[in-house]
């Protein structure tokens, strides 16, 4: 169902999936022949949201906490340092399934 997101709107969307802000459905298909199954993942971006699905993206995304795996440290002057964070990698610390916790 990926034809039915706007091209624009897709790197977000993949965001939201990948934070696990927004649920996909998985299924799994194999054919008779086939070695190995297929795993598929649907979006559905034309399914209405319930208020208890809204409550659960909004509390997932207001808690999103995005940690540094990497610092870099910058030297000043004798007198001065000041420690500079780059960040180059993003987690996500939640309370999964049971964002309420």
């Amino acid at each position: 169902d990926s034809d039915e997101i706007p091209t624009v709107f897709k790197p977000y969307v993949q965001i939201a999936i990948d934070l696990n802000i927004l649920n996909v459905t998985f299924s799994l298909e194999q054919g008779s022949y086939d070695l190995e199954p297929v795993i598929t993942a649907e979006f559905n971006p034309g399914e209405n949201v319930s208020r208890a699905d809204f409550a659960v993206a909004a509390t997932r995304s207001s808690t999103a906490q995005f940690e540094s795996n990497e610092t870099q440290a910058k030297a000043l002057p004798q007198s001065e340092e000041v420690l500079t964070e780059q960040v180059t990698e993003f987690g996500l610390g939640q309370n999964y399934p049971n964002p309420f916790n």
